[in-house]
Parts: C-alpha cells; structure tokens; sequence
C-alpha cells in the first residue's frame, strides 16, 4: 500500500527553493549608478553642469495676468440656478417673462443692487462671495436677457 503525500500549508519547502533572488542586485546597481550620476553633475564645469535656478518658476506672464472673469452664463450656472430654476423663496423662474418684466420695469441699476445688496429672501450676492460685481451684472444681465424679448433695430 502506497501512502501519497498531501499537500499542508504550512509545507512550504517548495516555494523557498524556488523563489527568486531579484531584490540585492538592482538595489546596488541603482544606487552606484546614482552615486555615479551626482559625481559627474559635481565634477563637471558650471557651463556644462547647466543653470536649474529656473526650474519649477511659473511663467512671468501667468503670474501678471489677471484671472479671466466669468460670464453671466457661468455664474448662473454656478450659484443662481439653486434658486432661478425653482423659484425658491419668491426668485423669479429663469424665462419667466411676467415675474421679470416687473422687475425690469424698476429699472436694471435697481435689480443690480438687488443682485449686489440682498433683496427679501435674496442674500446679498446671491450667496456667490468668490463672484466680483461685474461678473453679478453679467448673471443679472443673463437672465434678463432670458426673459425679456430683445428688440431688434429694423434696417
């Protein structure tokens, strides 16, 4: 009678005797080629070393330029639409032409301080602390623009 040998977790002969040997030699041969490489960057002369002193600078241009604004579409999108599309807290619809012309009627300087100011249940800007007054203008002027027809000069 033959007894066959199982396998038991804990045998693990096998995967001792042929497991591979890769970690000693890369680690050496990485570190002799870095310590071979900051040699020569020391050694050589500073013309041919070259300048890194503009290394990880951000450009003179983008550090003068100011920050493109948004428009009135982007702020609505943004901030407005929570409360314009709803009509949440008594905020006239986008579109709404009814709602907006009464509006108009005030007078656009009249609905920019409303925008800039607070009105009602409005927060003053319209909860868009990071927008600046003329990118508020330009969302007024959006949904404006949305509600009130234009008029066209006739040729």
């Amino acid at each position: 009678m033959t007894t066959s040998r199982t396998w038991r977790p804990s045998s693990l002969g096998w995967a001792r005797r042929n497991r591979r040997r890769t970690h000693s030699r890369p680690v050496r041969a990485r570190s002799v080629g870095a310590a071979l490489a900051a040699a020569l960057f020391v050694a050589l002369p500073p013309g041919l070393a070259g300048d890194a002193s503009g290394i990880g600078d951000p450009p003179v241009a983008a550090a003068t330029e100011a920050p493109k604004p948004l428009s009135g579409r982007k702020v609505y999108q943004r901030v407005c639409m929570a409360c314009h599309t709803l009509e949440v807290w008594g905020a006239p619809k986008l579109g709404d032409r009814s709602a907006w012309a009464a509006r108009v009627a005030k007078g656009m300087e009249a609905l920019y301080a409303s925008a800039l100011s607070g009105f009602n249940e409005m927060p003053a800007r319209g909860t868009c602390q990071f927008c600046t007054d003329d990118e508020l203008r330009a969302a007024v002027d959006y949904m404006v623009g949305k509600a009130v027809p234009r008029r066209r000069a006739h040729p």
